[in-house]
């Protein structure tokens, strides 16, 4: 077993069938997790937990979670965003890359990828 976190994580997506598979995973990988299904809820829960770490998909109704990270960005510029999408459009990564991704994961996620994404997460919260 991989070890478990110490971070709060938010993670925010719309698909029921992906909140189970992947929240089952973060379940497993951070001490807190919380749930949002669009951008509107996740922005709302952002402000009052302050997670550590947001993992979002893109395409969301209400509030895309480009939106929300560019909002998330206004009140808490170091957060670091994990985008995952079923897209892969340039406009996406390039407005993902402007605003600080630090990856841009396309579903079907792979795991080793998703996890050396979260590492790397970790490796620059520990820095600061």
């Amino acid at each position: 077993m991989r070890e478990k976190y110490d971070l709060r994580a938010l993670f925010v997506e719309d698909e029921e069938m992906i909140v189970e598979t992947m929240g089952g995973y973060f379940k497993r990988r951070f001490r807190e997790l919380h749930y949002a299904q669009n951008g509107e809820e996740g922005l709302q829960k952002f402000i009052e937990l302050r997670p550590d770490i947001v993992i979002t998909d893109i395409e969301m109704p209400r509030m895309d979670g480009l939106k929300m990270c560019a909002a998330i960005k206004e009140i808490s510029p170091d957060t670091p965003f994990i985008f995952t999408t079923a897209f892969s459009e340039p406009e996406q990564l390039e407005a993902a890359n402007k605003l600080g991704a630090f990856a841009y994961l396309v579903k079907p996620i792979d795991y080793g990828e998703l996890e050396d994404a979260i590492a790397g997460v970790v490796g620059k919260l520990a820095q600061n």
